[in-house]
């Protein structure tokens, strides 16, 4: 029961702990420097209980219902304890994680998480170029602003 109580908080929280807080940097940030982009604190308010009235008990239920109706796992083929040994792939194959678990790689999650880590560390890589090369931006709010929301997409 404490492991479906840590992975609750965890699902709850992390996620959206870390983008409100972005978010409340963001937007203290904005009220300083007298933006429009600044929301009220009415409006804050009203997003935090909603998430935490409605949010928060419907991510409690979903998981008493998934632990609730968990039944026993049975595998559709019959598998062995021990991995058999993979042959190093051709270069061709080597980025599509489709394919590694065609060919029975019992590793292939790591080369899905590169694959689309790589992708989100090319996007975080242009856009550091394309502001210190191609914008005209300047000013602690107009940093702030371009890479908070880059990283909260």
């Amino acid at each position: 029961m404490n492991k479906l109580v840590r992975n609750l908080l965890l699902t709850g929280y992390l996620f959206c702990g870390l983008l409100f807080l972005t978010f409340c940097f963001l937007n203290t940030i904005a009220i300083a420097y007298s933006a429009t982009a600044a929301l009220p604190f009415g409006t804050i308010v009203v997003i935090v209980l909603i998430w935490t009235l409605v949010t928060s008990p419907l991510l409690v239920l979903g998981g008493i219902a998934g632990k609730n109706s968990k039944t026993e796992f049975q595998t559709p083929c019959r598998t062995t304890k021990y991995p058999r040994e993979i042959p190093s792939l051709p270069w061709y194959k080597s980025a599509i994680p489709q394919m590694a678990m065609a060919d029975e790689d019992h590793e292939w999650w790591w080369r899905s998480f590169l694959c689309s880590g790589s992708t989100g560390v090319f996007i975080y890589a242009y856009c550091l170029y394309y502001y210190y090369a191609c914008s005209d931006m300047s000013g602690f709010m107009r940093t702030s602003f371009f890479f908070g929301s880059i990283k909260c997409e």
